[in-house]
């Protein structure tokens, strides 16, 4: 009885004592947020990890493109043989030059940046 009716009481007052810091914590306070609030003033972009370039892996491409305007597709896999395969096709391809496409900040035309250094591939 000494100790039943104490203990919750303790508990309470603790759990009322965390409570009360989150909400200090979550008060918009000055402004002094991490993240812009504005929403002009967050750009995203969206990376999609794929194994292979199938069905699936295009509507996930059409719509994380339809969610931002900059999307990367990484070709994802495990095999020796396969990076081997994807790195000579790189080497060889019309890709592999100075020029690639890419989609400019917040529009959803295409251009051509010479200031690349890496091939990537982007679907519409």
């Amino acid at each position: 009885m000494l100790v039943g009716i104490p203990l919750p009481i303790v508990l309470m007052r603790a759990i009322q004592r965390r409570y009360t810091g989150v909400a200090r914590a979550l008060a918009a306070d000055d402004g002094a947020a991490d993240t812009p609030l504005l929403p002009g003033a967050i750009y995203q972009t969206v990376v999609v990890p794929s194994a292979s370039l199938n069905l699936v892996a295009l509507q996930t491409l059409a719509y994380a493109r339809s969610i931002v305007p900059t999307v990367f597709a990484v070709h994802v896999t495990d095999d020796p043989d396969a990076i081997a395969r994807r790195l000579a096709s790189c080497a060889t391809s019309s890709w592999s030059s100075s020029r690639r496409r890419t989609a400019p900040s917040r529009s959803r035309s295409w251009r051509t940046s010479t200031t690349s250094t890496a091939p990537t591939r982007t679907t519409r």
